[in-house]
């Protein structure tokens, strides 16, 4: 949008009365008086038409975009902008009746990695939730879903699977599971301690979430549906995502226990404790063990706390941070020495400092 002259419609060019003109954005004007000098990017971008004189006539900026699908107005000229799964270039744009999907991808949606009581045919398994943000149905046959890149098809929906324009798909992920009837299981567990889930299209990422230590019975998802904004929730398998009532306030979390001479072939280990009646976000605290470096080791995004019986997380000193989100870049010195919990600008929530061990 700084430059605006950047090409220049040739004289004697007209558009039809409610009518419909596309461009080709190839940078190849040579090619004709419909070709542009220049192309769109797919992460994100500008486009501008103006008058002779520079003013504008209208402007839209667009963020990521999803391959094969189209954005614009709906209904034609009006302010809402939509995704369509069906370009229509140089016609009319889809009218969308009734609340618009939000986020205009497919993406998942929710995810509930430590189911431990919410029963499925007597079963506690986790899952996932798909979302379909578009104005058309999406045929999910052939696309994979994963928790492991060097596997993106790990699991596989089956031909004729699809899911309606605004509509949500719950995918179970209980390995051994043979009593689901209608329900898809992908047959892999998630991770309650951290991990990824990626939704795949053959090779090609379709949506992915990196999450950190969950809370028992409560999920992370996208509010509003469809969105960039991951929140803990409460579980809405197949319905619109709703956030916790509330989160606890991270300054009255406490080190509460620690173990630093386990004795041999044991990891060295500490506690951290809620005494809030809310959940905590954890995600993006600073954790150490020399209360000069109060950064040493920041706890993955979207880790949350629970209450009551699961108020208490443990995590290991093992130097070991490829093992989960549970396990922290040091280890503890029987010798004594300190553990700090650190908020995101290094302001001290909590630390204990502890002599020799017995």
């Amino acid at each position: 949008l700084g430059w605006r002259d950047r090409h220049e419609i040739p004289a004697l060019s007209f558009i039809a009365g409610h009518g419909y003109l596309r461009f080709v954005a190839d940078g190849d004007p040579s090619q004709g008086p419909v070709h542009l000098s220049f192309g769109l990017s797919g992460d994100q971008g500008a486009i501008g038409l103006y008058w002779p004189d520079l003013t504008p006539i209208d402007q839209v900026t667009y963020l990521a975009q999803w391959p094969n699908v189209s954005q614009g107005r709906s209904p034609n000229g009006g302010s809402a902008i939509v995704f369509f799964s069906q370009p229509t270039p140089g016609a009319p744009n889809p009218f969308i009746t009734g609340p618009a999907p939000n986020g205009g991808v497919l993406v998942i949606n929710e995810v509930l990695a430590n189911n431990a009581s919410l029963l499925e045919a007597g079963r506690t398994p986790d899952w996932i939730e798909i979302y379909n943000g578009t104005t058309t149905n999406v045929n999910l046959g052939g696309m994979g879903l994963s928790d492991d890149t060097s596997q993106p098809q790990r699991f596989v929906f089956p031909s004729g699977t699809t899911i309606g324009p605004g509509a949500f798909l719950r995918v179970i992920c209980d390995p051994g599971a043979t009593n689901l009837g209608p329900l898809v299981n992908t047959n892999f567990a998630l991770r309650s301690s951290g991990g990824v889930v990626y939704l795949f299209d053959d090779s090609n990422l379709v949506s992915s979430v990196t999450y950190g230590l969950q809370v028992a019975d409560l999920s992370i998802g996208r509010v509003p549906d469809g969105s960039t904004n991951w929140f803990l929730c409460g579980p809405t398998s197949a319905a619109a995502n709703r956030t916790v009532a509330s989160l606890g306030d991270p300054a009255n979390l406490k080190v509460n226990e620690w173990m630093a001479d386990p004795g041999p072939g044991n990891d060295d280990w500490f506690e951290l404790y809620n005494p809030a009646p809310q959940p905590v976000a954890l995600g993006g605290l600073c954790l150490t063990d020399d209360l000069n470096n109060r950064t040493k080791h920041r706890i993955a995004a979207l880790s949350f706390l629970g209450t009551g019986t699961n108020a208490w997380q443990e995590f290991v000193a093992d130097n070991n941070t490829g093992a989960g989100a549970d396990h922290v870049n040091f280890a503890l010195r029987a010798a004594g020495e300190a553990v700090g919990l650190f908020a995101t600008n290094g302001a001290t929530i909590h630390s204990v400092v502890f002599p020799a061990q017995q």
